[in-house]
């Protein structure tokens, strides 16, 4: 029981994990192609566009720091049952 207890686990772990690292790309991905394009047609002066870098970051990778977070305990559970 204990054997596919840890598969899960460490599926689940693989999985946030995954989608984690896929969501930082888009994160840089949607500033390069979507956000900074933006600012210059708009010509928006340089505190707000700092500022709204910032703030998409920051909004975008609280969620995805939890999933790593997540993922980490669920591998620290999987080696704690192991042992």
């Amino acid at each position: 029981m204990n054997f596919i207890g840890g598969f899960v686990a460490f599926g689940g772990a693989i999985a946030f994990a995954v989608i984690s690292i896929i969501v930082l790309v888009g994160i840089q991905h949607t500033l390069r192609t979507r956000v900074i394009p933006r600012f210059t047609i708009m010509q928006t002066p340089p505190p707000i566009r700092i500022a709204s870098i910032i703030y998409v970051i920051v909004v975008a990778a609280l969620p995805t720091t939890l999933a790593l977070l997540t993922a980490w305990q669920l591998i620290k559970m999987m080696l704690r049952v192991w042992r």
